[in-house]
Order: C-alpha cells, then sequence, then structure tokens
C-alpha cells in the first residue's frame, strides 16, 4: 500500500512534462489534425476559427527536436543521416514529383529541370522549380544542421533556446523575410527547446519548464510590439506561445485517470505513427484541388477534401512501408 501511494506520489510530481514526452504519439496526432483543418477550404467565414490550427507545426517541430536526440545519440552520423533521409525522402520525392507535373492539368509542360530542383529542394531556395512545400524543405535543413544544435544545446543549456528567441525577437521587430522562409526560421526556437528538453537533466526538468515560461513572456512582449507589421511575426507568437499551451494542456490530462487508454487518446496516437504519410496527402490534396476548380462548389468541396485527403493517406502509407522496407535491406 506504501508503496502504491509513493508511486503515485512520484507520478503526480511528473506531472505534466511527464505526459508531455510519453505520450508523443498523441501529440503528433492532434497536431495533424489541426494541420488539416488549417489546410481546408474556408467555404464559410465560420470555418475560420480553425486558423489557430498552424500551431499544429509548432507540435510537429517541438517533438522532432526532442525525438532526434535519440537516434542521434545511439547512432553514428552517417546512420542518423541515413535513418532521417529513408523516412523523410520517399514522401518528399511523391511530393515533389506530383507538384512537378500537375502544370498538365493546365495544357503546361514538364521541365525535367524544373522537376530536379523540386526534387533537391533546390527550388526552396529560390533556384529553378517551383514552390514545393516549406515545411519538409526547412525539415531537411533542420536534421542536416541538427548535430550542431544538438552540440551547441548540450553545451551550453537552457541558453540557446532563449538567446535565439531574444534574438528572433529584435531580428522581427525591424526585418520582413519571405514567408516560406519566415515559417521555419519563426519556428526554431521551439525546434530547439525540444533538443533542451531531451538534455535537461535538472530535477522534474525544472529548467525546461522556466524556459517554457520566458517563451510566454517573449509572447506578450512580441504582443505588444507587432501590433501590426511584418507576416512572419504571426508564426514567432505562435512559436512562443506553443510550450506553456503543451504544459497546461498535458497537466490537465495527466490528471484525467487512463486518460491515454480512452478510444480518442488511441485514435490520436493512430494517427501519430502517419503523420508525414497524411500531412504529404494533404499537401497533394491542396494542390490538386487548386488545379480542379469545377469540383469547388460550396461545402461539397469539404467532403472532397477529407475524402481525397484520407485514400491518400492509405496509400503513402502502403507505398512508403514498401520503400523503406527495401531501402533498408539495401543499405544494411
Amino acid at each position: 500500500m506504501e508503496n502504491a501511494i509513493t508511486k503515485e506520489a512520484e507520478e503526480v510530481q511528473k506531472g505534466s512534462v511527464d505526459y508531455l514526452i510519453h505520450n508523443k504519439s498523441i501529440w503528433l496526432g492532434l497536431a495533424i489534425i489541426l494541420i488539416v483543418f488549417y489546410h481546408m477550404p474556408r467555404v464559410s467565414p465560420i470555418l475560420n476559427i480553425f486558423n489557430p490550427g498552424l500551431i499544429g507545426v509548432d507540435f510537429f517541430l517541438f517533438f522532432s527536436g526532442f525525438s532526434l536526440c535519440y537516434s542521434y545519440e545511439k547512432n553514428k552520423v552517417v546512420a542518423f543521416y541515413r535513418r532521417r533521409f529513408f523516412r523523410i525522402y520517399p514522401m518528399y520525392f511523391i511530393l515533389a514529383t506530383i507538384i512537378s507535373v500537375m502544370p498538365i492539368c493546365r495544357g503546361g509542360g514538364i521541365s525535367l529541370l524544373s522537376w530536379f530542383c523540386n526534387i533537391t529542394t533546390l527550388s526552396y531556395y529560390k533556384i529553378g522549380g517551383s514552390f514545393v512545400d516549406w515545411y519538409l524543405s526547412s525539415i531537411f535543413l533542420f536534421y542536416l544542421l541538427f548535430p550542431l544544435l544538438y552540440a551547441v544545446t548540450k553545451k551550453f543549456k537552457w541558453i540557446v533556446p532563449i538567446t535565439v528567441s531574444l534574438l528572433l525577437l529584435i531580428i522581427i521587430s525591424a526585418y520582413d523575410i519571405h514567408w516560406w522562409y519566415g515559417c521555419a526560421i519563426g519556428r526554431l526556437p521551439i525546434f530547439l527547446l525540444g533538443i533542451f528538453c531531451f538534455l535537461d537533466d535538472s530535477y522534474d526538468k525544472r529548467s525546461f519548464k522556466k524556459c517554457c515560461w520566458f517563451f510566454f513572456f517573449v509572447f506578450l512582449i512580441a504582443v505588444f510590439l507587432y501590433r501590426k507589421g511584418y507576416y512572419m511575426r504571426g508564426y514567432f507568437l505562435t512559436d512562443m506561445i506553443t510550450p506553456v499551451l503543451l504544459l497546461s494542456i498535458s497537466l490537465l490530462l495527466s490528471r484525467i485517470n487512463n486518460c491515454r487508454f480512452t478510444l480518442p487518446s488511441k485514435i490520436l496516437s493512430l494517427l501519430g505513427n502517419y503523420t508525414l504519410e497524411i500531412y504529404v496527402a494533404n499537401v497533394i490534396t491542396m494542390v490538386f484541388l487548386g488545379y480542379n476548380s469545377i469540383i469547388q462548389k460550396g461545402w461539397q468541396i469539404l467532403l472532397v477534401y477529407f475524402a481525397v485527403t484520407v485514400l491518400l493517406s492509405i496509400i503513402l502509407v502502403i507505398i512508403n512501408r514498401c520503400v523503406r522496407r527495401i531501402l533498408v535491406h539495401n543499405f544494411k
């Protein structure tokens, strides 16, 4: 009996951070739902209530930073990059290829140079090609820089995410950045915070919690400074409020008995295991609908939007499993 009470007390002490880091798939499932609803066609002003769904990207980047630490610590650098490449690139290749051939739907042609720039992410840096996707393109850059970001954060701890957030607060106050770069740069602090959450060895991750509240303090300052102006400021504001929002919801969920075993949690966890495939399917769906204006008739477009996203997600899950199995078998 005494052991049970002690164990329960320890669980309460861990609280919000414990629930946060041990239920990643649930959070990722919630994040992908937010993104899908954020991207859906606005056939009515009432659907604008889903605009805050862009915070799902911040959820993704926080857990990306946290999870990459596991892979980086148990693999050599070459193996780390290989695993990341096998996980992301097959889906990105499919997305970039589909976007490259979409102009055919409007009577256009296919440029091999444009396709090459798209599949190599050169187009993201405005070197030929066309716009594919800011998120996956920037994720490749984040992954490439990860060993450096990990090493710096491990050495300087909480100073890194806090310093970067302050620097961005100053920079964004004076300069604007193209939106697809702003999407990534404005989210760098939350990616670094995810790394620090993994590395924080203070009791009950107290230093991490303090960083979260510091981000919220920066958020309040930014709200006062950024009443109007540059587009990318919105991404930075979302980034700054994400940590406290994650902790607050986690604290609530950690107080609910058996919450991880409820049906909604199981559904979210299932979706969280396939966020990459769902995300790519969702982007393809948006591009498809953009090239087929005939079917955009009021609320009917929403039915098409969700149906195509679900169907493509299932297809991409099957494809990605087969491709990764082949790649892993050939590059052991």
